[in-house]
């Protein structure tokens, strides 16, 4: 499971654009806007040595676009798919360095125009990996000749 918050590219930040069509009256436009994502799937360990974990995965869920501007709010759901891989790098039972992991992110929201908007994107991210529970290991047998 993944879930993530990001700011689509859209339209934001601290550039504005003013008009005042008199003395007294200024329009000051600005848009906000934040998406959520919630992303479930399987991810697929590849036989690698002890010292290096890789794996892929494919991720399917739904996202949610927030967007304001001049007081207006607005918000909808839509589809996210997330496909890509990585690699762990495990120093204790628990614990990994997740040296590198790449994905690549498409987003679908419907649009009043009939055809979906679509965002096509790359995540690119590092971190460390904590993991709860412990598969049970199976006991070393010796064999005497």
């Amino acid at each position: 499971m993944a879930l993530s918050r990001q700011s689509p590219r859209l339209p934001q930040g601290p550039a504005q654009i003013g008009w005042r069509p008199a003395n007294f009256i200024e329009f000051q436009p600005g848009l906000n806007s934040t998406m959520y994502t919630y992303i479930f799937g399987p991810r697929i360990t590849l036989s690698g040595s002890r010292r290096m974990i890789p794996f892929v995965q494919i991720l399917l869920g739904g996202g949610r676009l927030n967007a304001s501007s001049t007081g207006v709010k607005a918000g909808e759901n839509g589809f996210v798919m997330a496909t890509g891989g990585g690699l762990d790098v495990p120093f204790h039972r628990h614990f990994a360095v997740r040296v590198v992991q790449a994905e690549y992110l498409l987003t679908r929201f419907n649009s009043v125009h009939g055809s979906p908007a679509k965002q096509s994107s790359v995540r690119i991210s590092a971190g460390v990996v904590i993991r709860f529970g412990a598969r049970e290991r199976l006991p070393q047998t010796y064999a005497m000749s």
